[in-house]
């Protein structure tokens, strides 16, 4: 899912898997338990606008004077595209009988009620990250069901209320491993070293989006010129970016995919912006990577079907706690060999792997 800036109206996507079926990934092949039944709305201009489940508990539902008492309306919930303010947005659903064809018999209907969380990242039983929304439904102000979609996955995990116990089972959910992921653009690097002369080899900065890259291009940014440098962005978590200010600085931007360092930034970020004492200052998203997996030992590994992306640091402060004459930055390259130069040639420092991109 795609957010907008904080502040500013979310919007964002979801999908269903690609089958109307919705066959589990997680069960080596196998279907979703019986008794769940998962539809798309063929009724909408797009059929995957929308989806419908029935949670039936003990189907079939209660027949009492020759009509189904209950569990037999099933809500509309909508996924093409969902929009508000500021999250949780909460959806009042339009609902359908789903127990027998034509009009269904009298009886209350439930009123049907979807809030949609913001998007928060889920580390998988693999040690994955993926950015998920919940979406948490409820009848007549009773909790009635929870679904997780997963960025550029789809339906990742269902729970029934009010027993809250996910239909793929922790069992299933161990064996998950998310496919290679797609590449949705690439990240241009640029250098300046005209603007940064203090700053040994320079600043880089990354843009993975067309109108940015078209702006630096035009020297409006300053003396950026590209190195003929990039990688390929997409993934599951978002790469979150941060700038400080050319006053009091730093005159520099951070990027980085561990969630750690990215919510840590934000806590100390004071609003409004101090004019004089530096901070990182938040500008959302970059662009799409895949999270690094830690192991026990410290080994940080990639995903099948992408490539490390390394991160050197100039060292404004250095190890020995020195503060420099330079502004932090940082260079990022699927090339070690090209950390390794920064390294022995400007005297910077190799902060490993910093994320993955799409091979």
């Amino acid at each position: 899912m795609r957010t907008a800036a904080t502040g500013s109206n979310p919007t964002f996507f979801l999908n269903l898997l690609d089958n109307d079926a919705i066959i589990s990934r997680f069960s080596n092949g196998g279907s979703i338990p019986l008794g769940i039944a998962i539809t798309r709305d063929y009724l909408e201009p797009r059929h995957d606008s929308y989806f419908a489940v029935s949670l039936r508990d003990g189907f079939p539902p209660t027949f009492q004077n020759e009509i189904w008492v209950d569990k037999c309306d099933v809500p509309y919930i909508p996924l093409g595209k969902v929009n508000g303010l500021e999250f949780p947005i909460e959806i009042t659903l339009t609902s359908f009988y789903g127990c027998i064809a034509g009009l269904p018999p009298p009886h209350p209907i439930p009123n049907f009620v979807a809030s949609y969380s913001a998007p928060s990242i889920v580390t998988i039983a693999d040690g994955n990250q993926i950015e998920s929304v919940k979406i948490s439904v409820t009848a007549d102000s009773l909790p009635w069901a929870e679904f997780d979609f997963g960025y550029r996955i789809g339906l990742i995990i269902i729970a029934e209320a009010p027993k809250t116990i996910p239909i793929f089972s922790v069992t299933e959910l161990n064996i998950l491993t998310l496919p290679p992921p797609a590449i949705e653009g690439s990240a241009v690097e640029y250098n300046n070293t005209i603007d940064f002369p203090s700053a040994p080899g320079g600043h880089f900065f990354y843009s993975s989006d067309a109108a940015e890259q078209s702006y630096i291009d035009s020297g409006q940014a300053g003396h950026f010129q590209r190195t003929g440098r990039s990688f390929n962005t997409g993934g599951y978590v978002p790469v979150c970016r941060f700038y400080g200010s050319q006053t009091p600085g730093p005159n520099s931007h951070f990027f980085s995919a561990d969630q750690n360092e990215c919510s840590g930034l934000k806590a100390v970020q004071k609003s409004p912006v101090p004019i004089d004492v530096p901070q990182w200052n938040s500008e959302g998203s970059g662009f799409y990577a895949v999270a690094i997996v830690v192991d026990a030992s410290g080994n940080r590994t990639c995903l099948k079907g992408t490539v490390p992306v390394y991160r050197a640091y100039n060292n404004a402060y250095a190890q020995t706690g020195k503060r420099n004459s330079w502004d932090s930055n940082h260079r990022f390259s699927t090339s070690h060999a090209e950390i390794d130069q920064m390294i022995i040639n400007y005297g910077w420092s190799d902060e490993g792997i910093t994320f993955c991109a799409p091979a």
